[in-house]
């Protein structure tokens, strides 16, 4: 698992990552694969799902977007349906996919 991927916005930047991982530390440590994960992401996504903060809060973080057909999307145009998509983009979901797949649930 790769974290912190919200900082990493550019498709190249992150399979270079992926690249050197492999390249380097990925003969030291046996792994099934690299899921890129944002905790931050998922955290806000799911804060706003249990109602905890509402769209406006996530309107106005800055580190907010989702890509959304090409475009990155933030701020003002963020609106209720990219918040499955920010669900989507941070890799929670297949993150918990792989560890029910691993420990049952």
């Amino acid at each position: 698992m790769m974290n912190k991927m919200d900082l990493v916005r550019n498709e190249s930047d992150r399979q270079r990552l992926i690249e050197e991982f492999d390249g380097e530390l990925g003969r030291l440590v046996e792994h099934d694969g690299i899921i890129l994960t944002s905790a931050y992401s998922a955290l806000k996504a799911r804060l706003y799902k249990n109602n905890k903060v509402d769209l406006v809060t996530l309107k106005k973080d800055r580190f907010i977007s989702v890509n959304k057909d090409g475009e990155v999307i933030s701020g003002r145009s963020f609106t209720e349906d990219c918040v499955e998509l920010l669900e989507k983009e941070s890799g929670i979901t297949q993150l918990e996919s792989y560890f029910k797949s691993i420990f049952g649930g």
